[in-house]
């Protein structure tokens, strides 16, 4: 019987332990998880992503080189990728 109420109490704190280290997760950011505003955003409010799949974030150097490597004007966020290039609407190759 005594086993039955040490386990009993050792689950009740394991339980409690992992919800509350859940809680403390979300409030404290421990894993510095990027917020939605600190992406570069378009017109729509929608992210913007390189030719590659990744986002940009506000101010980053990854932004200031991606439009300087595509000869776009620093801030463009309405582009179109054609074979891993980025061009400006309308003035990609066809």
């Amino acid at each position: 019987m005594m086993r039955f109420i040490f386990d009993i109490k050792y689950s009740l704190v394991l339980s409690s332990s992992i919800l509350l280290t859940a809680c403390s997760a979300s409030n404290f950011d421990i894993l510095g998880t990027p917020k939605s505003s600190d992406y570069l955003t378009d017109k729509n409010g929608n992210k913007v992503f390189d030719c590659r799949g990744r986002a940009f974030f506000k101010n980053s150097t990854h932004a200031r080189i991606f439009w300087s490597d595509n000869n776009l004007p620093k801030g463009t966020t309405e582009f179109t990728c054609v074979d891993g290039k980025a061009y400006l609407k309308g003035k990609e190759p066809k």
